[in-house]
């Protein structure tokens, strides 16, 4: 008994507590959580290790005694991190102790049920059923997250069993079980859903018609469904508050919608993203500059390269991301710049090669308002900088710039630095990868003093000898920490993150369209570089 419980301590000691030599990568609310979920867990331990213990009550006593000490103490606003911390805790004793498996009959016990906010996490499935179970009683749930719970234990009857009862629910993601029979009903008994996911699941137009009953619903986003275009179309036509639908064919499903209508219809649509899959022609372009004028977040990509030549005025455009396909920038994306630019504040662009330098920086006086560039597998032609005459400074001064991302796009240092000062009010930088040493780090930070935030995916030293820099103690992961830390510690006032191990990346908070958009989706204004990091 007292190994088994050696052991369990030393498992749950190691979920608590993550090695890392630099900054805590924990902050404080997460580690009140770990503790007490930890805690709980162990007293629970202890109890059922002890036969003369667990005889003097029963389940139902310590089940009560669990909610009222533990549960109900926890404040509202961290109940729902609590219950993700828990539940992650009782899977390792779950899967580790031959007595952690008797404390499954208290899941539910620490799953309140005036709980608003549940998000799955990844457990097995013993642990994964009993939560579940326990949702119907919890009839206060607003935003359910249950993607995860995708094991086959979950079946169609389950999700079908619990969804009847979550009547508030206004935000829905949904495991790849799901099929047209869930999603009836869903239609049935959640009136007030809003936003709902159904990536990589089963389910057909049969069951998309069933959203059409929840009148208040404005974020679709399902990837990789069997729902075809004309399921799509039903929705656009269906649901005139419908701002968000994300889906493998939306090329297809324009033309359709047009094909069918005798005059091209206007949709609400303020999100529109084509995909891979799409055969973007300048015939598709023109319908969506027709069909959705008020579109704000626009996403262009194709399985083929294509022409923005097409592509009208969208006078609230505010997002836009290209993929180039391998080409570059034309005369059209400068056109279309010239029409659309004034309003947008965040560009992005993915796999344009060889760029010109004089025709990037025309892209800023273009927008003046842009707030965020990013850059992703894009390279620029070679230029001298010392010989190059800054177009933004010849002809309007000052961009407005804040945020700069830069991953997998090759720049030599001459060029970094030309492009940083050039934009006197950049707060953040992001790189994919950095090859100096500390001193010219330094130098950088306290040359623009308006960076608050460096982050560095893969930081290697240059300049160090080829002795020093082949040695196991620079190439360490735990010396770059040391040396991050240092670094921190000289520019307190600045997150500066060179070491792999990224707090406070996600650019958006859980429950707001914009961050379903970032999470199930891939379309955001900022690159989260720590989900980059792990691709």
């Amino acid at each position: 008994m007292q190994l088994e419980a050696d052991f369990m301590h030393r498992v749950l000691r190691g979920c608590l507590v993550q090695p890392h030599y630099g900054i805590s990568v924990l902050s404080l609310k997460q580690l009140s959580l770990q503790a007490t979920a930890f805690w709980a867990v162990c007293t629970l331990h202890r109890l059922h290790d002890s036969p003369d213990k667990i005889q003097r009550a029963s389940s139902d006593e310590i089940m009560k005694a669990a909610r009222d000490c533990i549960t109900n103490k926890i404040p509202s606003n961290l109940v729902d991190e609590f219950v993700i911390q828990m539940l992650n805790t009782i899977d390792v004793v779950y899967e580790q102790s031959r007595v952690g498996r008797q404390l499954l009959v208290y899941v539910g016990s620490f799953i309140p049920r005036n709980l608003k906010i549940l998000v799955m996490p990844l457990c097995l499935e013993q642990v994964t059923i009993a939560a579940i179970l326990t949702l119907p009683l919890c009839t206060n749930l607003t935003e359910l997250y249950m993607e995860r719970a995708d094991q086959s234990v979950i079946t169609q009857g389950i999700l079908c069993h619990i969804l009847k009862y979550l009547r508030r629910l206004k935000v829905l993601a949904l495991p790849k079980q799901c099929n047209d029979s869930v999603i009836a009903v869903v239609g049935q008994n959640c009136p007030n859903l809003e936003s709902i996911v159904l990536n990589d699941t089963g389910v057909t137009n049969t069951g998309i018609a069933w959203l059409l009953c929840c009148r208040r619903l404005h974020t679709v986003i399902m990837l990789k469904t069997e729902v075809s275009p004309p399921g799509a179309a039903l929705l656009l036509h269906g649901l005139p508050s419908l701002n968000v639908l994300l889906y493998d064919s939306i090329a297809d499903t324009l033309w359709y919608c047009s094909v069918n209508a005798a005059v091209s219809p206007k949709f609400a649509l303020k999100t529109v993203a084509f995909g891979a899959t799409d055969l973007l022609t300048p015939g598709h372009l023109e319908l969506l500059s027709q069909m959705c004028p008020a579109v704000e977040w626009l996403s262009l990509n194709s399985a083929f390269t294509y022409s923005v030549q097409t592509l009208g005025f969208l006078p609230k455009l505010t997002l836009l991301s290209v993929n180039f396909r391998g080409g570059s920038l034309d005369v059209h994306f400068e056109d279309f710049l010239r029409r659309n630019g004034m309003t947008i504040r965040c560009l992005q662009l993915v796999e344009a090669q060889d760029m010109e330098w004089t025709r990037f920086e025309k892209l800023l006086v273009f927008c003046p308002a842009l707030e965020s560039l990013v850059f992703y597998e894009c390279s620029f032609e070679r230029v001298e900088v010392f010989e190059h005459v800054c177009e933004l400074r010849k002809i309007y001064g000052k961009s407005q710039l804040k945020n700069l991302q830069i991953f997998r796009t090759p720049l030599m240092t001459q060029q970094l630095e030309h492009l940083v000062s050039i934009l006197p009010y950049l707060n953040r930088l992001e790189l994919g990868h950095l090859d100096w040493d500390v001193e010219q780090i330094r130098i950088f930070l306290m040359r623009y003093k308006h960076l608050e935030i460096f982050r560095v995916l893969t930081w290697r030293f240059n300049g160090l000898g080829a002795a020093v820099a082949s040695s196991i103690l620079w190439g360490s992961s735990r010396n770059i920490r040391c040396l991050n830390h240092t670094l921190q510690l000289e520019f307190p006032a600045r997150v500066i993150q060179l070491d792999g191990h990224f707090t406070n990346t996600a650019p958006f908070q859980r429950g707001i369209p914009q961050f379903l958009l970032a999470e199930y989706g891939e379309l955001s204004p900022l690159l989260d570089i720590a989900r980059i990091g792990r691709n």
